[in-house]
C-alpha cells in the first residue's frame, strides 16, 4: 500500500508542533519535538516503519480521528504566511509581512491571513476547508472596499493524504480555486486579477482544480519519497552485512 491509498482506519499525517505552534507532516517530525493531536490536543507518537505509511499515533489509545480540517487549515495558513508571492489568476500577486489571524483594528473579525501589497494597502487571504466566506463577512470586505481573495480548496479533500510540500506547491503555484472577494480594478497593481470561471458556490471537482503540472508533480513526490525509502533500507541492509562480516571475522580468529 502507498501513501495515496486509502483505508477504513484513519492515518494521521499531521500533528502539531508545540513550541513552535505549527502544523507538522509526519515524513518531516523530529523525535525530540513534542506533538499533539489537532482535535483531542493530547500527546501525539511518530510512527515510522518499512512496512506501514508513516503517522502519528495518540499516545494513549483513542478514537480520535486526528482533526485534519484543523491541521489542514492551520498547514494552508502557514504556507501563505511563510513565503511572499503566489500565482493568482491573471499574474503573479506579491505580498510583504504576512500575518495568520490578524484581527481588525476596527471590526472583531480576524481574516485567515494578513499582508500587505506593495503599494502599502493590506490584503487579505481566505482559505476555505468546508464552508465558503460567511456572506457578511464578504460583504464587509467588498463595503470596506478592501483587498481580498478566497482560495478554494474543498475539491481537493477526497481522502488523498497529499504532503506539506504538495499542498505549498498547489497554494503557491496554481490558480484554480483562487477569486476576488474584493479588488479595486480601477487602481494599477502590480497584478491584474481576472474573473475566475469555475462555480464557486459548489465544491470544486478535484479534476477541474488538478493541473497537469500540479499531478506531475505530485507523481514526481511519489516516486521521490519512494526512492529515499528505497534508499535507506538500502543502506540498512548494508550496515547489516557490514556488521555481520566483522564479526564473523572477529569469531574466526579465535
Amino acid at each position: 500500500m502507498n501513501k495515496y491509498e486509502t483505508t477504513s482506519k484513519t492515518i494521521i499525517k499531521y500533528a502539531l508542533d508545540i513550541e513552535a505552534d505549527k502544523a507538522v507532516y509526519i515524513n518531516k517530525a523530529e523525535r525530540e519535538n513534542i506533538y499533539k493531536c489537532f482535535e483531542c490536543e493530547n500527546e501525539m507518537s511518530i510512527v515510522r516503519g518499512d512496512k506501514n505509511q508513516w503517522h502519528f499515533r495518540h499516545k494513549v489509545e483513542s478514537d480520535c480521528t486526528g482533526g485534519k480540517e484543523s491541521a489542514l487549515h492551520k498547514l494552508w495558513k502557514q504556507i501563505i504566511v511563510e513565503n511572499n508571492e503566489m500565482k493568482i489568476p491573471g499574474g503573479t500577486l506579491v505580498y510583504l509581512n504576512p500575518k495568520e489571524e490578524k484581527k481588525f483594528e476596527f471590526d472583531p473579525r480576524k481574516p485567515d491571513v494578513t499582508a500587505l501589497l506593495p503599494n502599502g494597502k493590506y490584503v487579505y487571504f481566505e482559505v476555505i476547508y468546508t464552508n465558503a466566506v460567511e456572506k457578511d463577512k464578504r460583504e464587509f470586505y467588498k463595503k470596506e472596499g478592501l483587498h481580498s481573495l478566497e482560495i478554494d480548496l474543498r475539491g481537493l479533500l477526497n481522502g488523498t493524504n497529499y504532503s506539506d510540500e504538495e499542498w505549498k506547491h498547489i497554494i503557491l503555484n496554481e490558480v484554480w480555486g483562487k477569486r476576488k472577494i474584493y479588488w479595486d480594478e480601477t487602481e494599477k497593481e502590480e497584478v491584474q486579477l481576472v474573473s475566475n470561471q469555475i462555480n464557486f458556490n459548489e465544491p470544486i471537482k478535484e479534476k477541474e482544480l488538478i493541473s497537469p503540472s500540479t499531478n506531475n508533480y505530485i507523481e514526481n513526490e511519489k516516486v521521490s519519497n519512494w526512492q529515499n525509502r528505497i534508499f535507506v533500507i538500502a543502506i540498512t541492509i548494508l550496515i547489516f552485512v557490514i556488521s555481520f562480516l566483522l564479526f564473523k571475522r572477529h569469531f574466526k580468529r579465535y
